[in-house]
């Protein structure tokens, strides 16, 4: 059975690297009979707003954040979704600050119970991150990925990754990479059946 897939794109360049893989791994997961939705938080308002720690979400039996805005939205929506891709360009060897706003609002997903955080709601669900660099040999991807693995384990939740280094800013070269577009296609095909 194909998945429902929300790809997250955390890129604020529309048209940049990011969405050109994001493209493609789409690509290969609708082949594959996956449906797939994709939230670009550059076309969000508020998208800079971040948890503010009043922990209503945590006083509720509620998962939603109490912030009443479009991310909300989104971050309450996302338990409809199988995979659960965060797509982003590594910036300054980290996640960008859109993305980092999004993240920090699912705290509204957990909840603390004696000490330790639980989520039924993610267990099983699939975590991905698609990050994009233009540097050739950058420290920030693995760092990235350790991070989100991190990220992952607090949602009781696999992660699967998908890195993709020396892109250059002008996307025209990722566009030119035909290997790297095949391995994207494929990495979608997999995330449809994960």
């Amino acid at each position: 059975m194909s998945h429902k897939i929300l790809i997250i794109n955390g890129s604020p360049r529309r048209n940049g690297n990011t969405s050109i893989a994001v493209h493609w791994v789409q690509e290969g997961a609708n082949s594959k009979g996956a449906t797939v939705d994709i939230l670009n938080l550059t076309s969000m308002k508020n998208v800079g707003n971040g948890c503010i720690g009043c922990r209503r979400c945590q006083n509720s039996d509620e998962y939603r954040c109490f912030i009443n805005d479009d991310i909300s939205q989104a971050v309450y929506a996302m338990t409809d979704y199988d995979v659960i891709v965060f797509a982003m360009p590594l910036y300054f060897g980290t996640v960008p600050a859109q993305m980092k706003s999004f993240m920090d609002r699912m705290y509204s997903h957990i909840k603390i119970n004696n000490g330790h955080m639980a989520n039924p709601k993610f267990e099983n669900k699939a975590f991905v991150i698609i990050a994009t660099t233009g540097a050739e040999n950058s420290n920030g991807l693995p760092l990235l990925e350790e991070y989100m693995k991190d990220f992952a384990l607090e949602f009781k939740t696999r992660l699967y990754s998908f890195v993709i280094p020396s892109c250059n800013a002008d996307r025209n070269v990722l566009l030119e990479k035909i290997d790297v577009r095949e391995q994207a296609e494929y990495f979608g095909e997999k995330l449809a059946n994960i």
